[in-house]
């Protein structure tokens, strides 16, 4: 088995922990599933966490790990049933205790055509952002957040008919903040911000950043007391990486490229 791509990428007491999409070297999109695996980098280690996601028997079954987060002494985890967009299909929430169980345990299925992308621990809540997959143009995109004592309730919702999604969601001081992004049109995309009662927009992207139409959401980071978003615009081929400082945000870097994939740092 290979990997297709890294969703997340986590670090948690010493361990990092890794969440993949896998395909069979033989190919085909019948025997795609996912994994998480735990690395030790002090010994070297590197082992499976649980059982596989679908257990090769298709990730319309199974689907694969899209975001994980550590909370309650236990390693959370949205599972994307990843059947297309236009499928219809509801995610849902596992966790595991590594090291003590040996297969993922499920905690809730999402709302209908709700699939979590991103995970976030704030205020002592779990917080799980969603994309809405229903037929591209419709649905309505969630925040789903749940209580130590295991009460799901909606902390947000998107825009209706927008095909949108809640990304990177990200603690960054006393606040959440997250990517409010909507493919049809209008699209938009925005940092959004949560002060524990609720929710407002912090940073207009397409209003800010050149080269701003045909977006690709990006992802947010935390690091050296500043927050950090990178953006991908695809007709121009280029990106660029904004910074909040102090409340106000800047382009810090452009690139001439695409900027794609994860933005991480991770220290021991």
């Amino acid at each position: 088995v290979r990997s297709r791509f890294i969703s997340k990428v986590i670090a948690v007491n010493d361990r990092i922990y890794i969440a993949t999409a896998d395909q069979n070297i033989s190919g085909g999109a019948g025997n795609t599933r996912g994994r998480v695996f735990k690395y030790v980098p002090k010994s070297g280690e590197t082992e499976q966490v649980g059982n596989v996601f679908g257990g090769g028997t298709g990730e319309a079954t199974g689907g694969y790990p899209s975001s994980m987060v550590w909370w309650l002494g236990r390693l959370w985890a949205c599972r994307n049933p990843a059947t297309g967009a236009a499928d219809g299909r509801e995610g849902t929430v596992v966790w595991i205790r590594p090291g003590l169980d040996t297969t993922w345990t499920s905690d809730v299925t999402l709302p209908a055509d709700q699939i979590g992308i991103s995970m976030a621990v704030y205020g002592g809540n779990l917080f799980v952002g969603c994309y809405s997959s229903s037929s591209p143009g419709t649905g309505t995109p969630l925040i789903r957040q749940r209580t130590p004592g295991g009460t799901w309730s909606t902390s947000r919702s998107g825009t209706a008919n927008a095909d949108g999604q809640f990304q990177s969601l990200t603690t960054f001081g006393t606040d959440l903040y997250a990517v409010e992004y909507h493919v049809q049109a209008p699209t938009f995309e925005s940092i959004i911000r949560y002060d524990g009662t609720s929710w407002s927009s912090d940073f207009d992207v397409p209003a800010n950043v050149v080269d701003a139409t045909n977006r690709l959401p990006g992802m947010l980071l935390s690091y050296g007391g500043n927050l950090y978003y990178m953006h991908t615009n695809l007709t121009a081929g280029s990106g660029h990486i904004v910074r909040r400082v102090s409340g106000t945000w800047s382009v810090v870097y452009t690139s001439t490229d695409l900027l794609k994939g994860l933005l991480a740092t991770i220290s021991f």
